[in-house]
């Protein structure tokens, strides 16, 4: 009898053991300091302006989740998106205006970049006030709650 508790206590101690190391990579998927560092050196020679991480958990249905970034009439914008930390690849659109307007343009899209391009560099036109980012995010068909994140970096001239 002393001996089945003890290889009880063996087998729950593996479990938990593998519940928690479980948890802390999920945990890790998202590593904003990781994914800055990535993005740093496509700023040059531009100079850091801001940065958004937006964590994403992938859900039944495709969702779009859309953001809208200032700029100066004055300046010149990079814009760095940096995808590492997704389990799918996402789609990443840039507009000139918002999605209720009947005369939006898609500026840039990374439609066409490989699977492996987790790197994105856009540079907006000079007399551009502001942008559109709408990230498409795909459908998870199994329902697992898949997490991931986008780092989006801007900076300007």
């Amino acid at each position: 009898m002393n001996k089945r508790i003890v290889f009880l206590s063996l087998v729950l101690a593996a479990i938990l053991a593998a519940g928690f190391t479980v948890v802390q990579k999920t945990k890790d998927m998202c590593n904003a300091v990781e994914m800055k560092k990535k993005c740093t050196p496509f700023m040059n020679p531009y100079n850091y302006d801001s940065a958004k991480l937006t964590r994403i958990t992938l859900t039944k249905k495709p969702v779009k989740i859309s953001t809208e970034v200032p700029l100066s009439l004055f300046g010149k914008y990079r814009l760095v998106f940096n995808t590492s930390q997704m389990p799918k690849k996402i789609g990443i659109n840039v507009y000139n205006k918002d999605k209720d307007s009947k005369k939006r343009d898609l500026l840039f899209s990374n439609k066409d970049s490989l699977e492996t391009n987790t790197e994105l560099i856009f540079n907006p036109e000079k007399n551009t006030r502001k942008v559109f980012v709408d990230y498409d995010i795909p459908a998870d068909s199994l329902n697992l709650k898949i997490k991931g994140c986008v780092y989006f970096m801007l900076g300007y001239k």
